[in-house]
């Protein structure tokens, strides 16, 4: 059982949105979160809830029990989370789907779900949603939230992490929080140059297109933010077909690095502040053979297991 201040005849938390916020930041780090950001329910973000969401004048929420589910109409905030994945896993997509990359990340996302779903309650804040399953459109959510921007794969690229985590959390809660702003670190227009992703996508499952659109061609592919969009029905049919664990446009993502080499910092801020130079980065990119799937002769079991960072999650990145 958790418990709640009431149970103990307490008054709840109460902190600035700011002090609110800091304090999350730090939980999340703690619980499983690579980082997070806030964003508050207004008749703009609400739209990018999905459509069994839905408000009345109460005081709580609560499940009516019809596949519907109801939010107090009343100030909200939306905690955005990004699960830090492994790329030395991703790398080996056919080779390690035992604990791929993609499954692993999963399964940590829904244990930090649990844990900060409680740290709420015992605060004495409601909480809705969290897990894997989803309430909203996590990409857009992400890009509000100012984790990342919009990439042409269809997920959210980080400066910091690159592609290198699985899904966007979003939890609903009362707790006030200061929001956190959307970001321009020019990755969406270094997407429209790269490419990269789509060209080694095994699937063809990711749009060549230069310039993005407000809405798939595809009655399956929900519409409402300018990007690119994935076709779903291709990429999960070919790991239907044999490659359970896919991760490619991940692993060769430009933005995805292993270490923290000042010459990748450099590239970074070159891509935010100097478009011009995309296509020459995106070049170097593969002159260095970054992204390059492993020879079939290189196998993942003949390292030194200590070499190999615990949960096979690159330290600087996770």
């Amino acid at each position: 059982m958790f418990y709640t201040p009431e149970d103990f005849g307490v008054p709840r938390h109460e902190g600035t949105p700011e002090e609110n916020a800091r304090m999350l930041r730090v939980a999340g780090r703690v619980l499983g979160a690579a980082d997070m950001g806030f964003v508050k329910l207004t008749d703009k973000t609400k739209k990018l809830l999905y459509g069994n969401i839905r408000f009345e004048d109460v005081e709580k929420g609560y499940d009516p029990g019809d596949g519907t589910f109801v939010l107090p109409n009343k100030d909200l905030w939306v905690i955005c989370a990004v699960i830090p994945q492994s790329l030395w896993m991703a790398q080996f997509t056919d080779r390690m789907s035992w604990a791929a990359a993609n499954t692993a990340a999963y399964s940590r996302a829904n244990i930090y779900s649990n844990r900060i779903n409680v740290f709420l309650r015992g605060l004495g804040y409601q909480y809705y949603g969290g897990d894997t399953g989803a309430i909203g459109r996590s990409v857009p959510f992400g890009v509000m939230a100012g984790l990342g921007e919009a990439g042409r794969a269809g997920i959210l690229v980080s400066p910091q992490w690159g592609t290198n985590f699985r899904t966007v959390m979003l939890t609903v809660t009362d707790l006030p929080l200061a929001e956190s702003k959307p970001i321009d670190a020019g990755i969406f227009e270094f997407c429209k140059a790269c490419k990269k992703c789509a060209e080694m996508c095994p699937s063809e499952a990711i749009p060549m297109d230069d310039e993005p659109s407000w809405g798939g061609d595809k009655s399956w592919q929900a519409k409402g933010y300018k990007g690119w969009y994935q076709d779903a029905k291709k990429c999960y049919s070919y790991m239907l077909g044999g490659d359970p664990d896919c991760s490619r446009c991940q692993a060769v993502c430009p933005f995805t690095k292993f270490d923290e080499a000042v010459m990748h910092d450099l590239i970074r801020i070159s891509i935010s502040k100097a478009p011009m130079l995309n296509e020459a980065i995106r070049k170097m990119d593969d002159v260095f053979g970054y992204g390059q799937e492993p020879s079939p002769t290189k196998s993942p079991w003949e390292v030194n297991h200590l070499d190999i960072p615990l949960f096979g999650l690159d330290k600087s990145r996770s």
